[in-house]
């Protein structure tokens, strides 16, 4: 999934991911700004 951002982030202004896990989002929102991927969102889909 980090690789895949890293694509999305270099091609598209913002990368959205829709999830309904909250400890999938806890979780990549710390991986994705720990190797610097700011342009990245998620959104909480219950």
């Amino acid at each position: 999934m980090l690789e895949q951002a890293r694509t999305y982030s270099q091609a598209f202004d913002e990368v959205i991911y829709h999830s309904n896990s909250t400890r999938l989002i806890q979780h990549y929102s710390g991986v994705f700004a720990e190797n610097g991927l700011t342009n990245v969102r998620f959104i909480y889909t219950p």
